[in-house]
């Protein structure tokens, strides 16, 4: 309980300063005088003005918060890779032990799964972290910590943006000598007019040790299929962003499929396919060509 004396004046504080400048004028004339009852009347106006300062005596009956600390565990489907998934759980298992070691610490378990989230948009950890301190002053942040395999669609520019000034850590449960290869596409048409070429964009990426095999401006084989039926291959870079031709013979909904070719250790296949919708659109749009004076038509 803390104890402290405050003051809160019943009119403006320079009316106040006034009155004492005044009190005091008056005592000094009545002291020099030798008039009597000045000790007297020098008290009365002391406590008139203490009066009009209103002291308060202040009690305060302080209890500390707790500091919150979250904990986001990764669910989504590249977790479910390979040991990712068990390793998630003893990770799990093993910060609840430590955590009911801290005192004056409440930790908050948060689990993002993309089912739970509309348009989700890939792994969205830093959304999960916001919500999860949604309503909690930032001095009782204490930090976080992902458990994830490392791929976060969400990650702010910096780490103002992110908005919590506390420590950030990350458990990693994939391996260190995980090998993957995976098809990013950049920009694909929605719609094409049909006959004529469009281009799809995207990039070929190696991580882990297969990144050091393919780093020397090697090709990888891409293969573009077209509704099942025609299909083209072509020799791509890794790591960079190519361009490939498309042509839509049909009107309609058109499934472009992407297959990049396989490397020797990758712990999936998933992500080196890809499927491309355009919407195959007839051009029926004529001009008329009017020289002269405008024509009624």
């Amino acid at each position: 309980m803390l104890e402290d004396l405050i003051f809160a004046p019943l009119v403006p504080v320079w009316v106040l300063g006034l009155c004492a400048l005044i009190a005091v004028a008056i005592m000094a004339v009545h002291l020099f005088q030798h008039a009597h009852g000045a000790l007297l009347r020098l008290a009365a106006l002391g406590l008139i003005v203490l009066a009009l300062a209103n002291p308060i005596e202040r009690h305060e009956e302080r209890e500390a918060l707790n500091d919150i600390a979250v904990v986001v565990l990764d669910d989504s489907a590249s977790q479910q890779i390979g040991a990712r998934k068990r390793r998630m759980a003893e990770a799990e298992k093993q910060l609840r032990k430590q955590f009911e070691k801290i005192p004056g610490l409440d930790v908050r378990w948060v689990t993002f799964r993309p089912s739970d989230v509309r348009d989700a948009g890939g792994t969205r950890l830093f959304t999960s972290l916001s919500n999860a301190m949604l309503g909690v002053p930032p001095e009782r942040f204490a930090g976080a910590i992902f458990v994830t395999d490392g791929e976060v669609h969400d990650i702010p520019k910096g780490a103002a943006a992110r908005g919590q000034k506390g420590p950030l850590h990350a458990l990693i449960t994939g391996g260190r000598n995980e090998s993957d290869r995976r098809i990013v596409i950049e920009q694909a048409p929605r719609f094409a007019i049909i006959g004529q070429q469009r281009f799809i964009s995207l990039k070929i990426i190696d991580t882990g040790p297969l990144a050091a095999t393919t780093a020397n401006d090697k090709t990888v084989a891409l293969m573009v299929t077209i509704d099942g039926k025609a299909s083209r291959t072509f020799d791509l870079p890794v790591g960079q962003r190519v361009n490939v031709p498309v042509t839509i013979n049909h009107g309609g909904r058109t499934v472009i499929e992407l297959v990049a070719e396989s490397a020797v250790g990758e712990i999936t296949l998933r992500n080196n396919r890809a499927l491309v919708t355009t919407e195959g659109i007839r051009e029926r749009l004529r001009v008329l060509l009017v020289s002269g004076e405008p024509h009624a038509g």
